[in-house]
């Protein structure tokens, strides 16, 4: 069963068993309730914790002094947090009415050929295009770095935009657009949450597709203009902010189709498999001990995601820990020594919580 969350717009599932048990302790005691669903008093608080922790009770089941308090927030709070700027609801509503075409079949297949055909100019020109990615556009590393950073937003706004009107297009809500800080690097998110209440996965899979694919487009068209472009020179500006363009669109679609972060690719992911909060589920997989694992083969899937997002970490840590050894440490290790250290004691110190 879906409970819409409409004060925060979102959304929760959750079992008919649960929802049963939700219903009878509306108007029962839990020791009623737990007598004739055959659940212990103790599982039954457990539930409604890990409930009124969710935000999903708009009023507590249990005394206030049994439900835990949340984690206090710590500096390393903030480098995820999400900041809504804009409601784009009702502009989307115009454009999907004014230019539905642009999500008939023919423009799709429109894409998917544009795509494969860049797919082959690649087999042709991939050495060329690599031994290209150290070029210098203005010859000043910190204007070239902005400029292929500025880009990668510009792509990233039009991926979101994607997103949120192929949900129109299928009668979703849009209400919020903003940027989302994922371990301090910031980037953008489109709030389609709403795409839960669709009725085909094939129209949520298409929803999450949505930026993937046109930020595909948007690259494959840069790569056929870099690739023609080429007669006039491996110098020239159109040249090389096709090559800029290129680049910066498959450096999103890498990290959005990484499925242990929790954008695209993840969220695909969740559907294939049909397992929603794929992430949590496996990450409270050993510290249950298998008691909420359904069957054998949901077991072994959720062990072997856990698996790969351990190795994940362990990579990605492990570059950007040698690129932090060779680089800050090696040049200026009294500042990089300073700096470690007060991100050790910042990591403990709580926030302090506005009073209300």
């Amino acid at each position: 069963m879906l409970i819409e969350d409409s004060r925060n717009n979102r959304f929760f599932q959750i079992g008919l068993e649960e929802q049963k048990i939700l219903n009878e302790l509306r108007e029962k005691s839990l020791e009623t309730v737990a007598l004739e669903t055959s659940n212990t008093k103790e599982d039954l608080e457990d539930f409604i914790k890990s409930l009124s922790l969710k935000g999903i009770l708009a009023r507590p089941l249990l005394n206030k002094e049994l439900i835990p308090k949340p984690p206090k927030k710590t500096i390393f709070s903030l480098l995820s947090k999400r900041f809504p700027l804009w409601n784009p609801d009702k502009p989307f509503t115009e454009i999907n009415q004014k230019y539905s075409w642009l999500w008939k079949a023919p423009l799709f297949y429109f894409h998917i050929l544009t795509i494969i055909f860049t797919a082959f100019l690649w087999f042709d020109s991939s050495t060329t295009f690599i031994k290209e990615l150290n070029f210098n556009l203005f010859y000043n590393p910190i204007i070239d770095l902005t400029i292929f950073f500025a880009i990668v937003f510009l792509i990233l706004a039009f991926h979101e935009v994607a997103h949120g009107l192929t949900l129109k297009s299928y009668g979703g809500n849009v209400p919020e657009i903003g940027l989302f800080f994922i371990y301090g690097i910031p980037t953008a998110y489109t709030n389609v949450s709403s795409a839960y209440k669709l009725e085909k996965r094939s129209q949520k899979a298409l929803v999450v597709l949505a930026g993937i694919l046109f930020q595909a487009w948007i690259g494959s068209v840069a790569y056929i203009i870099w690739y023609f472009s080429y007669a006039g020179g491996a110098s020239s500006a159109i040249h090389k902010l096709a090559h800029l363009f290129v680049t910066a669109s498959f450096f999103n679609l890498i990290i959005n189709l990484n499925p242990l972060i929790k954008l695209d690719g993840y969220y695909l992911l969740t559907l294939v498999l049909n397992q929603p909060n794929l992430r949590a589920k496996a990450t409270n997989l050993l510290r249950t001990g298998f008691k909420e694992v359904k069957s054998f083969n949901e077991g072994l899937l959720l062990f072997i995601y856990w698996i790969y997002s351990l190795y994940l970490v362990f990579i990605i840590f492990s570059f950007f820990g040698m690129m932090f050894l060779n680089i800050v440490v090696k040049n200026a290790p009294v500042f990089s020594g300073i700096l470690l250290l007060f991100l050790i004691i910042a990591g403990q110190i709580p926030l302090a919580e506005k009073k209300k």
